[in-house]
């Protein structure tokens, strides 16, 4: 078992994961997913932390960002969080995918994508997934082109669901921003990437602190706490050098 920060390369989040990792070690790992990769190359970097988180193990996302509704009216639906600095984000009703158009998040992956809507009188209608199944033997290929790739896309995220819940990944939690009150969506996710989820309410914020002795700085550290606590307050202490924040409970979404 081990904690595993999957992190960007960006700072100070880059920064923080290799602090985690050196004081840690050997209970702590680091996988880094450059910017620009490919939704197939960051898949693996996720399947490769799953492989050294183990049983038990959990897996911190430091990748991206997060967020909830677009149109800001609350709905516990709508969401979203990276699963790679760019070009693996999943969201969640507001989700607009590879080759459609609209006013909501976009992403590659919707959570909502293999739910059948059913109508009055209890009669089915297709999924997202069934209409692009359908799509995708169109002869017209801007049709079926954008199809295959969203049911690629869909695929993946569920394989890596399937690598967490192969090597028996304990948790994953969302080092992201205020995606913690779209409990709903998270739900969702949680039922297909087959692990429970841990994720804040409030922003994730990172910062260098300086130490000094007299008026020598002797050491310039990364932290990370939530949007809000001024230093030495609530979640932004020393210990978030090298621990994820801890909250009060209110201020979490744990779906387990």
């Amino acid at each position: 078992m081990k904690w595993v920060v999957v992190t960007e390369v960006n700072q100070p989040w880059f920064a923080w994961a290799g602090r985690k990792q050196f004081l840690l070690w050997p209970f702590a790992a680091q996988v880094a997913i450059p910017n620009g990769v490919s939704l197939d190359a960051a898949a693996s970097k996720l399947e490769q932390a799953a492989q050294l988180a183990g049983a038990g193990g959990v897996i911190l996302l430091s990748v991206g960002h997060g967020g909830l509704a677009s149109t800001g009216d609350g709905r516990t639906d709508e969401g979203f969080f990276d699963l790679a600095p760019s070009g693996f984000r999943v969201a969640g009703a507001n989700a607009v995918l590879t080759g459609q158009t609209g006013s909501g998040k976009a992403a590659q992956v919707s959570v909502f994508y293999d739910r059948v809507p059913v109508f009055g009188g209890g009669i089915k209608g297709k999924s997202p997934k069934q209409e692009d199944e359908d799509r995708a033997n169109s002869s017209n290929p801007s049709v079926s082109g954008p199809a295959k790739t969203r049911l690629a896309h869909w695929e993946r995220y569920l394989k890596v669901g399937k690598a967490f819940q192969a090597n028996g990944v304990g948790a994953i939690i969302l080092l992201t921003c205020k995606v913690g009150q779209a409990t709903d969506f998270l739900k969702r996710a949680r039922s297909q990437l087959g692990v429970p989820i841990g994720a804040y309410k409030k922003r994730v914020m990172g910062g260098v602190v300086d130490y000094f002795q007299g008026p020598v700085r002797v050491a310039s550290r990364t932290r990370i706490f939530l949007e809000g606590d001024g230093d030495g307050r609530g979640t932004n202490i020393e210990m978030g050098e090298f621990w994820i924040p801890m909250p009060p409970l209110s201020q979490w979404s744990v779906i387990p």
